[in-house]
Order: structure tokens, then C-alpha cells, then sequence
């Protein structure tokens, strides 16, 4: 019954990205709280768990957004293995060093997702697309401390986390 608590948390996140999240606009971005889960559970949860949670957070992304069903799904997932592979060669314990793993996550997955929009016949500008890639990189990171200390406390007493 425990390991549903972040899926419910996962759902909870995609739901406020999707509806009262828009009310804190930064330049017309708003975090994205879907690939916070994702950081989140691979900084945080057994490999197992944190795949599962992840490719979860994809479908919700996918079912949720605009972009073709799957891609959320495919790169929270390679998110999540790239992230478990750096955490065995350093340890990111440290705020700032969790806020700069968000920005980068963050900047690949909207630099990836603004390519393949591009090379798929979608037209935007250029100011638009560094816009998402900057700020909504920006404001992710700058917003996943928070996101952190209030998912932490929860999900700290659940046998199947990393977290001691």
C-alpha cells in the first residue's frame, strides 16, 4: 500500500502542472513538477522503483501534454538510468549540487524535446524555443528544493527508498 503513495504523489504533480501550477507563470513557463518526480525517484528510490515511477511520470506527461504520445515517456526513463549512473560515480547529497542535476536534466529533455518538435515539421521561433530551454530549465531547478523538502518527509519511511 506505501509504494502507491508516490504514485498518488506523481499524479498530484501532473494534475497541479496541468491546472493551478499555471497561476505561477514565469514569463509564460512553468515548472515542470513531472520531471522533478523523476529526479526525485532516482536520486531517492531502489532502481526498480524509481524505472517504474519514472516511465509513470512519462505516460501522465504524454496523456497530459501536446507532444507525440511516448516521447515523455522514452527520455524519463533515459533521464532516470543517466541519473542512477552518476549518483554511483558521485554522491549529490548537497542542494545546490540537486539543483544543478534538475537544470541539466531539465535543459536536455526541453533542448531534445524542442529538436525533435523542429525536425517533425512543428514551427516555432527561436526566441520561444530558448525561452523554454533557459527559464523552464531555470525555474525547474530553483523550484525542486521545495518540491524536495516537501516529498521527502513523506516518502523517507517507505522500505523500498535509498533514503536513510
Amino acid at each position: 500500500m506505501r509504494k502507491w503513495l508516490f504514485f498518488l504523489i506523481i499524479f498530484i504533480s501532473g494534475w497541479l502542472q496541468v491546472s493551478l501550477i499555471h497561476n505561477f507563470k514565469l514569463f509564460g513557463i512553468v515548472p515542470d513538477l513531472l520531471l522533478m518526480c523523476v529526479v526525485f525517484a532516482s536520486l531517492n528510490m531502489e532502481k526498480k522503483w524509481a524505472f517504474i515511477y519514472s516511465a509513470f511520470s512519462g505516460v501522465l506527461k504524454d496523456s497530459f501534454g501536446q507532444s507525440a504520445f511516448g516521447l515523455n515517456t522514452l527520455f524519463f526513463v533515459i533521464w532516470c538510468f543517466l541519473i542512477i549512473k552518476v549518483t554511483k560515480e558521485m554522491q549529490i547529497d548537497d542542494t545546490l549540487l540537486r539543483m544543478a542535476l534538475v537544470f541539466v536534466v531539465s535543459f536536455l529533455h526541453n533542448f531534445v524535446t524542442g529538436i525533435i518538435f523542429f525536425y517533425s515539421g512543428r514551427s516555432f521561433s527561436f526566441g520561444i524555443f530558448s525561452k523554454i530551454l533557459f527559464i523552464g530549465s531555470i525555474y525547474t531547478a530553483l523550484i525542486f528544493p521545495l518540491f524536495f523538502k516537501a516529498v521527502r518527509p513523506l516518502i523517507s519511511k517507505l522500505s523500498y527508498s535509498r533514503l536513510r
